[in-house]
């Protein structure tokens, strides 16, 4: 038993002092650590980009600030087609249940990187919906919207580096050719309608 420790202990030890001397005799962990710094940087400076690209669609939200146009077509039954009108972009979404709502992200930028107050960005960010009867709701099986990992990873550095919230405005119900514009106002979200269809659902 001693000679097979001495048999695996020696080596370990010759393997041990062979390596310390190739450390200290030669200066590759410069170049290491200078490497390992650079890719730091550059991840740094991806992650930042990534962020930036994304902060871009935010905006800044002073006193009333308008989000964009909704609008509601139906398809089928209890399946509809949200549409969210922004400036020159439109997206849609395509909806099953009774009610909705509209989803924003707010970020505050911290005093330390500005002077004077704080300052928030905002963006809407996504349509929900919602079956009335808690049954269908369960069976629905929803899915979470499909994300670019791109906009995930300046997401995530952004919620890294600001406060940040969401706001959910009040639950409608989902209404064939209502058309509504919501807006940002103080610190949270007004929905107002266009056509008689959106202010019968705002009254419900």
């Amino acid at each position: 038993m001693t000679l097979l420790v001495i048999l695996f202990v020696v080596p370990a030890v010759l393997a041990l002092v062979l390596a310390v001397w190739i450390l200290l005799r030669f200066a590759w962990w410069k170049g290491f650590f200078i490497g390992v710094f650079g890719l730091g940087l550059l991840l740094g400076a991806l992650l930042l980009g990534l962020a930036t690209l994304t902060l871009i669609h935010y905006q800044l939200a002073s006193g009333s600030t308008f989000l964009g146009t909704i609008t509601v077509r139906d398809e089928a039954p209890q399946q509809y087609v949200v549409t969210v009108a922004q400036e020159r972009l439109a997206e849609s979404y395509d909806l099953e249940g009774d009610l909705w709502r509209a989803v924003a992200v707010q970020y505050d930028v911290p005093r330390w990187l500005v002077a004077g107050e704080t300052l928030p960005v905002v963006q809407l960010t996504r349509i929900e919906a919602r079956f009335l009867l808690m049954e269908d709701e369960l069976a629905a099986q929803r899915q979470a919207p499909g994300v670019a990992w791109f906009t995930r990873l300046g997401e995530w550095m952004l919620g890294q580096m600001f406060v940040r919230q969401e706001h959910y405005t009040p639950l409608l119900p989902l209404t064939v050719q209502a058309i509504f514009s919501l807006d940002w106002q103080g610190d949270r979200l007004v929905l107002r309608g266009v056509n008689e269809p959106a202010e019968e659902a705002l009254r419900r």
